[in-house]
């Protein structure tokens, strides 16, 4: 039986892995820095310029959510999301820098 050698690694190394995975997507940046630029917003409004399916969507919004990158809150019959307030300010100053380099290539394209 195989097992998981993450535990081996200290947890700044361990960390860098979750983000990477993280934004290992262009979908999950464009997620992300949609929340950074626009605060609270339902799947619908992040998802109007994606070119994905709704099912792939809701597979990038569970990542992020494991990741605890993105939080979601529900309003009776409607699902928010948001950037964690809790992850830590080293990875929101990541993040941060790497949603705004996306959209500088974005722009040149």
């Amino acid at each position: 039986m195989a097992f998981s050698k993450a535990n081996t690694f200290n947890k700044v190394d361990f960390d860098f892995s979750l983000l990477g995975k993280g934004i290992a997507h262009p979908a999950r940046i464009h997620i992300l820095r949609y929340l950074f630029e626009h605060g609270r917003s339902t799947p619908k409004e992040i998802s109007e310029d994606i070119p994905l399916s709704q099912p792939s969507i809701a597979a990038h919004f569970k990542i992020l959510r494991e990741l605890s990158f993105i939080e979601y809150q529900e309003d009776l019959l409607t699902i928010y999301y948001n950037i964690n307030k809790d992850i830590s300010d080293k990875q929101k100053k990541i993040l941060l820098l790497l949603c705004s380099v996306s959209s500088v290539g974005k722009e040149q394209s």
